[in-house]
């Protein structure tokens, strides 16, 4: 999530990853999926 928002990018957070939802949004995510499908819809 840092190197996104540093890069000036959309941080997308994956709930199926390693982190945390709490921790994906505290680092930066400006959205979280639940499936890859749901990136489709951020297009």
């Amino acid at each position: 999530m840092k190197t996104a928002r540093a890069a000036g990018m959309y941080a997308v957070g994956a709930l199926w990853g390693f982190r945390t939802a709490e921790e994906l949004k505290s680092n930066g995510a400006e959205v979280l999926i639940e499936a890859p499908t749901e990136v489709l819809k951020l297009l």
